[in-house]
């Protein structure tokens, strides 16, 4: 399903992460909360797993770094984070590196509705390059599902994030380059 444009709609961009070469989903198991990845790549790689906690009005906390490998035959298991490290009004804001590529996610421990959301105050920022424009999105407080709409044609690589991560980005291609 597109857009009135022919556009992706927020669950293009959503369902683009799920089905990525290397995935990583969180599990939660009595006091832990597991982080399980799966590799649909045809070689085993190593991944770097970043795991940070958000609370509602920004405030950024690493939790744990953990390396592990991904291999190709099963789903595997990185080591695991105590829910008792995670304050209750946190989400956690997970972001890892491989030779399959980045990704990110959040996962609440709680309900969504159980947090108290802060007025946020996004910012974009620009810069075009030939046809392309780099766009950089932040926020000042916690913003899920934060989206950039544009009236010009061409296609957002990354939409619907998670925002204040200082790395979130969308690349916007002009009519004839996607990426």
């Amino acid at each position: 399903m597109l857009d009135y444009a022919g556009g992706w709609k927020r669950l293009h961009h959503t369902a683009r992460r799920f089905f990525a070469p290397l995935a990583i989903s969180t599990v939660p198991e009595d006091d832990e909360v597991c982080f399980i990845g799966v590799n649909d790549t045809s070689t085993t790689v190593a991944v770097a797993l970043t795991v940070e906690t958000m609370r509602p009005e920004g405030t950024i906390r690493l939790l744990a770094t953990v390396d592990g490998s991904a291999l190709t035959d099963a789903a595997f298991n990185l080591p695991e984070v105590d829910q008792l490290d995670v304050a209750k009004d946190e989400i956690l804001l997970l972001s890892w590196q491989s030779e399959a590529g980045v990704g990110s996610g959040e996962f609440p421990p709680r309900p969504y509705k159980a947090y108290d959301p802060q007025p946020s105050v996004l910012r974009l920022e620009t810069e075009k390059t030939g046809d392309a424009h780099m766009l950089a999105l932040s926020a000042d407080r916690l913003s899920l599902f934060a989206r950039v709409e544009a009236s010009v044609p061409g296609r957002i690589s990354e939409n619907a994030v998670c925002a204040p991560w200082p790395s979130d980005s969308a690349d916007r291609h002009a009519e004839g380059g996607d990426r």
